[in-house]
């Protein structure tokens, strides 16, 4: 097992202990992880758990195992959004001689609109895949 995997459990363990010239050790050994598949040492800290699975939550705006669909929503949300408003954008344009160019704002608000919703989802997501 490689010390990244070894540090994700680790990272999880109520034995973790920063060291400042050795990273993450075990503070039972004193020691960076030796083991391969499973600590025998291992117990897993609930309460670091819970709040990590709260911040996921927190920024990301959903529970964290729907959290994936919420970014494909949001996503597709603003796309449509934004070709709704190039459509409309189209139309006003097209009718602005007869309505005057009253309408051509609200377009362009949509367009933003949409614009905004993708660039939350990319946001979420990263963060989601930061805590994860």
């Amino acid at each position: 097992m490689n010390r990244q995997k070894q540090l994700l459990l680790c990272e999880k363990c109520i034995h973790r202990k920063l060291d400042i010239e050795q990273g993450l050790i075990c503070r039972l050994t004193m020691q960076r992880a030796a083991f391969e598949e499973t600590c025998s040492n291992y117990s897993m800290d609930e309460e670091r758990i819970a709040t990590k699975q709260e911040k996921i939550d927190v920024l990301t705006g959903g529970q964290a195992n729907n959290t994936t669909i919420n970014f494909k929503k949001t996503s597709t949300i603003g796309v449509v959004l934004v070709v709704s408003g190039l459509v409309c954008c189209g139309f006003s344009l097209l009718s602005a001689s007869y309505f005057g160019y009253a309408f051509i704002f609200l377009p362009w608000g949509i367009i933003f609109s949409g614009y905004l919703l993708i660039r939350k989802s990319k946001h979420q997501e990263k963060l989601y895949n930061r805590y994860k």
